[in-house]
Order: structure tokens, then C-alpha cells, then sequence
């Protein structure tokens, strides 16, 4: 690709508006193609964004969805093992008690197995996450705060400017 060569003569003659407009008119495509690397980048960042919560809210979903169904199961166990509490006679209280004893240690292990579950869940979502090159929300944190700190020495700079200008 050949590009055009123009050379200047720097004369008493010339006009430094004149130069500075060309060099604006010439510098516009490079500051629009900029704009829009700039702004795909964000772009792409917003839709991994959108995709990981996504991805999130449908392992809640999951989650909630398996909690409900064991609330109905616990439910339907409790309504049965009342419906055989009330066929025990008192031949069979010891079995009844064993029984009892059986489903809250049952109930008791099926709550920690959720608990269990909940907490593997988010450890696959944070490796699937890191895989992915996406930051923690801990990192995203920080980066929000290193944004505001940037902000408010831009700012402290700008003020200073106007000062001085003023």
C-alpha cells in the first residue's frame, strides 16, 4: 500500500490554523476506527457479562428448583411416616421410635447434602468462570475501585486546569 507523501513548506507564509484543521481533517477516520475498537471492546466485555449471569441465575434456578422438590419430598415423607405412626400398635413402639429416629437422621443428612450441594455449585461456577479468563467478583471489585480512584485524580487534574485557566 503506497501512501501519499505531501510536504510542507514552513514559510513565514503559513498559516497554523490552516495546518491544524488539516491535521484534524486527516486525523478523524483514525479517531472514529479508535472509537469503535474501544467500544466493541466494552461491548464484548458486557455481553461475557451478561452470559455468566446468565449462567449464574440458571444454576440458582437449579438450585431452587432441587430445594422445592425436596420440600415436597420431605412433605410427602412426613405425611406417610404419620399415616404409619398412626397403624403402629403399642407392640411396635420401639420400631415406630427406631423409625422416627431414621427419618431425622435421614432429613437431618439430606439437608447437609444440599448444603454440600450449594457449595460445589459455586466452586464449579468460579473454575468455570476462571477457565473463561472472567474475573471474580472480588477482582471486579478492586477494578471498580481502581476506577474510582482513577476517576477522582482525573478529576482533581481537571479542577486544577480550570483553576488555572480561570
Amino acid at each position: 500500500m503506497k501512501a501519499a507523501i505531501q510536504r510542507v513548506n514552513a514559510s513565514s507564509e503559513t498559516n497554523s490554523g490552516k495546518v491544524q484543521q488539516l491535521q484534524t481533517v486527516r486525523f478523524q477516520p483514525i479517531r472514529a476506527q479508535g472509537r469503535k475498537l474501544a467500544l466493541a471492546y466494552l461491548g464484548l466485555w458486557g455481553i461475557v457479562c451478561d452470559q455468566v449471569g446468565g449462567l449464574y441465575q440458571s444454576s440458582e434456578k437449579l438450585l431452587n428448583d432441587a430445594v422445592e422438590r425436596g420440600e415436597r419430598m420431605e412433605e410427602a415423607l412426613y405425611a406417610t411416616l404419620a399415616e404409619w405412626s398412626r397403624c403402629i400398635t403399642k407392640q411396635q413402639a420401639p420400631f415406630h421410635e427406631q423409625v422416627e429416629a431414621d427419618f431425622r437422621r435421614s432429613a437431618r443428612l439430606a439437608n447437609e447434602a444440599g448444603q454440600d450441594f450449594e457449595a460445589q455449585l459455586e466452586r464449579q461456577v468460579e473454575r468455570a468462570l476462571t477457565r473463561l479468563g472472567i474475573p471474580t467478583r472480588e477482582r471486579l471489585a478492586k477494578l471498580n475501585q481502581e476506577i474510582e480512584r482513577l476517576n477522582a485524580i482525573l478529576d482533581e487534574k481537571l479542577a486544577q486546569k480550570e483553576v488555572v485557566h480561570a
